[in-house]
């Protein structure tokens, strides 16, 4: 039972790092970077936004996680953003093992 979990984890790893490796990680759809109408007067993203396109990018990866870098990337989130929203919501981002974020 134990290590059916274990290989389904280190699966979805090796999945995820040759997903990588291939650069074939799903952009997210332009609804889920930021609206102009998702921004304040000054340029900055509403209250909550972050954290909802974060959501929204690693549900499209299927548990296969990513990197801040990777993340970044591909959600124009600024990294040290993405990291004050993985601090501030320990609850619903998890680090694997593997060093990539993740949906809890």
């Amino acid at each position: 039972m134990q290590l059916e979990g274990e290989l389904a984890e280190l699966t979805t790893a090796i999945a995820s790092a040759d997903a990588q490796l291939a650069g074939n990680l799903p952009k997210p759809k332009e609804a889920d970077i930021a609206s102009p109408q998702s921004r304040t007067p000054s340029g900055k993203r509403k209250k909550g936004e972050n954290i909802r396109i974060l959501q929204s990018y690693l549900k499209g990866l299927d548990g296969k996680g990513a990197t801040v870098a990777e993340i970044s990337k591909n959600t124009e989130v600024m990294p040290t953003s993405i990291h004050a929203v993985f601090n501030k919501h320990k609850g619903v981002f998890a680090k694997g093992h593997d060093g990539l974020w993740k949906l809890k």
